[in-house]
């Protein structure tokens, strides 16, 4: 601290560790990989938000969807009516194809409009007995002619 109680470091995020009642110090210690920020702290926090953070999401995401199933769903408390119960197999492919084909003769008419858009020069009209690959071929070869000679 300089005389007038301003520190001679520069501010951090990292120093609101050092509130952390009893392991603060040690933890901003830990955290930062010594006394000043560098690449060991750099490398922390990759470490931390690339594998720690998901790993930990997916942890909590596993143990809700785990009680979920253990406990059921909390549905009204009023004893429920039989209903009618189906397979889900069949019915569900059935749909399911049903849809992807509905969603394809939709996107089908779009696609066409789209492609009748003119988005460049029209391509060259091939005459009989000639292919464009030739042409350019050609040209190609009496370029290098004309170089070389």
């Amino acid at each position: 601290m300089g005389s007038k109680g301003v520190s001679s470091q520069p501010p951090s995020a990292l120093n609101i560790l050092t509130e952390v009642p009893v392991i603060g110090a040690w933890l901003k210690q830990f955290v930062r990989g010594g006394n000043d920020l560098g690449t060991l702290t750099v490398s922390r926090f990759f470490v931390a938000h690339v594998f720690l953070l998901p790993a930990a999401i997916f942890a909590f995401v596993g143990a809700h969807v785990f009680l979920f199933r253990k406990a059921g769903a909390a549905g009204p408390p009023v004893p429920p009516r039989p209903e009618k119960t189906e397979s889900f197999y069949p019915r569900q492919v059935l749909m399911d194809i049903a849809f992807t084909a509905m969603l394809i003769r939709c996107a089908r008419p779009a696609r066409l409009v789209r492609a009748r858009r003119n988005w460049g020069p029209k391509p060259i009209p091939r005459t009989r007995g000639s292919c464009r690959a030739r042409v350019v071929l050609r040209a190609g070869l009496s370029m290098a002619e004309g170089l070389a000679g």
